[in-house]
């Protein structure tokens, strides 16, 4: 039987000689763009943010050059102030978010933007473009952040926030990559940093993640571990982010935090995470929580498939169908809706993943491309 997965809203270049390395902060230019084959990462900061009374930060200006592929921009916040964007213009003037959305809003997401956008408590991303439909534009963008409670209707709050924009460079849109991850060990059923690569368990759930991303190109590189606190082997939701500030990831480097049992006030949850998930430097306010705990018959081909299926959220990606939004579907053309095949389905089990849900996922700036000489 297939085991019911719940995400929350919150959701509920590794260098080839020569190439720049994809965590890089830089702002060099490439003077020949015809040459520009190798997906290249710039970084830079916007500085610290202020949201007004209502929540609305100051217009943002992103210069997008003509040679990026998306972008995305990490809002490092504080923990009880939930983040989204409250507007995005196009250079074409186009509105991608449309402003005051939120005001109307049964849900802390916007369905019906051009880009979809979530929300997220701490740590937020908006990532462009979210679908294979839509065209990257070259030139200014023009964003505005929201700060709010995280309740319906949505109240907005003052406050500050760091802010990164992170943007992807290359001639067309990168056909493989590579993620390099973390697991970080609570110690439940004994797992700990220093016996992680003797557990069979865990081995055959990172080689089950590894051969679900390569139909899409994308591959498991390095795995390094971790410990953390055995104080974190049962979570409730509510301590995310208390967890996760635990990071001991790497530049360049995705968290997973393994966990014995993942509780809410209404339950179980498999695994948690944001979607999609910021990027930069430092690390924390990021990651993917997974519970362990056997569910239904559960097995490590399952686990394997759960932390797939945040990984997925994490680099883009919604559920093919939200059951519990109206029946929606995700904005990727290729995908089935309803299909309970598909990995990013919410139910555990399904496994295919298209080239559409790919395309979108090398895009964000976790996923490394290697670069020949």
């Amino acid at each position: 039987m297939r085991n019911l997965l719940l995400v929350v809203l919150l959701f509920a270049c590794e260098s080839g000689n020569g190439a720049v390395p994809q965590d890089s902060h830089t702002q060099d230019t490439v003077d020949d763009t015809s040459e520009l084959l190798c997906p290249l990462l710039e970084s830079t900061s916007l500085g610290t943010v202020e949201f007004d009374a209502t929540g609305v930060s100051g217009e943002l200006s992103i210069e997008i050059p003509p040679d990026a592929v998306s972008f995305l921009v990490s809002v490092r916040g504080t923990n009880d102030h939930f983040y989204t964007t409250a507007s995005l213009t196009a250079p074409d003037g186009s509105q991608w978010v449309e402003f005051d959305w939120y005001k109307n809003s049964t849900h802390l997401l916007c369905i019906s933007c051009v880009n979809r956008v979530a929300s997220a408590r701490s740590g937020y991303a908006l990532f462009v473009p979210i679908s294979p439909q839509r065209v990257m534009q070259a030139g200014i963008w023009r964003l505005q952040l929201l700060a709010f409670d995280g309740n319906l209707p949505i109240q907005g709050l003052p406050g500050k926030a760091a802010v990164e924009v992170h943007i992807k460079r290359a001639n067309i849109d990168p056909l493989n990559g590579s993620v390099n991850i973390r697991v970080h060990l609570s110690g439940e059923n004994g797992r700990l940093a220093s016996n992680a690569e003797d557990d069979p368990e865990l081995q055959s759930a990172l080689n089950t993640m590894g051969e679900l991303f390569s139909q899409v190109d994308i591959s498991i590189d390095k795995v390094s571990y971790s410990d953390v606190s055995d104080s974190f082997q049962t979570l409730h939701e509510a301590d995310y982010e208390s967890l996760i500030a635990e990071s001991q990831a790497q530049p360049g480097e995705l968290s997973f935090f393994l966990v014995g049992e993942l509780n809410t006030d209404d339950g179980q949850l498999r695994g948690l995470t944001t979607v999609p998930g910021p990027w930069g430097a430092p690390t924390q306010r990021s990651g993917i929580v997974i519970s362990t705990a056997p569910q239904g018959g559960d097995t490590s081909s399952t686990l394997g498939a759960v932390m797939a299926h945040e990984l997925g959220h994490y680099l883009g990606l919604f559920h093919v169908t939200e059951t519990a939004l109206g029946k929606i579907h995700d904005p990727i053309p290729d995908t089935a809706p309803f299909s309970t095949n598909n990995l990013m389905s919410t139910q555990v089990g399904g496994g295919e993943l298209t080239e559409g849900q790919g395309q979108v996922m090398r895009l964000h700036p976790a996923v490394a491309h290697s670069c020949p000489e």
